[in-house]
């Protein structure tokens, strides 16, 4: 159900999310909550609208992980700072 809705919410505000100076989305591949298929289910549309986004998938869960904060804060610092993050579209 959250994952429709999130489909329907990139319709809807996909000129905003065009907008963003950076999208960052990342998953670990054992979320125990399974959220991973959601996040593929958005990166798919993210990629068919042609919006501007990184996605990552990390051999990890959903708990414990503040370690990826090492990876997104750093690229989305990078983006508010007028640097290029090359977050063109990813493939899933």
């Amino acid at each position: 159900m959250v994952a429709a809705r999130s489909v329907v919410a990139i319709e809807t505000q996909a000129n905003n999310l065009r907008r963003l100076k950076a999208l960052y989305i990342d998953c670990g591949e054992k979320d125990q909550f399974n959220l991973l298929y959601g996040a593929r289910r958005f990166v798919r549309r993210l990629n068919e609208l042609g919006i501007a986004h990184r996605y990552e998938e990390f051999p990890d869960n959903h708990s414990g992980v503040d370690y990826r904060m090492d990876v997104s804060l750093p690229f989305l610092a990078q983006a508010l700072s007028g640097g290029s993050v090359g977050s063109g579209p990813e493939v899933d």
